[in-house]
């Protein structure tokens, strides 16, 4: 089964970056650019995870965190935080909003994959 990856993030080159990674993985991947559109692609697409920024426009990675874990659609998604901001208090509080994970933007490629597969429950580094 390919699982399928949403990924929010409003640095298009970020989130180039990570699609491409993640699609040569293995993963099916579909994007969005803020909080508003990632919450439409999971009520329509409902992707197998998500990774998501915090620092965005219209709705911030907390609120659309908060709101998924809420929602009957989302609320057993993985969801996992990748951001700039890494101190403990941003993690803390990306945890306590429903996130299973949090990551910096910082992370290889190859730990990315990993944590991915683990969070899906997948063996090995394909999907």
């Amino acid at each position: 089964m390919k699982h399928t990856i949403l990924i929010v993030d409003d640095e298009q080159d970020y989130l180039d970056l990570l699609q491409f990674t993640l699609m040569r993985a293995g993963f099916d991947v579909v994007t969005a650019q803020n909080g508003a559109q990632a919450l439409n692609i999971v009520e329509y697409n409902r992707p197998h995870l998500v990774i998501l920024d915090l620092m965005m426009p219209e709705i911030i990675g907390y609120g659309v965190c908060e709101i998924l874990r809420k929602s009957q659609v989302g609320r057993d998604i993985p969801i996992l935080i990748i951001s700039a901001c890494s101190n403990e208090d941003v993690r803390r509080v990306g945890l306590e909003c429903g996130a299973n994970d949090f990551l910096s933007k910082t992370i290889s490629s190859r730990d990315l994959i990993r944590k991915i597969n683990h969070l899906l429950h997948v063996d090995g580094l394909a999907a």
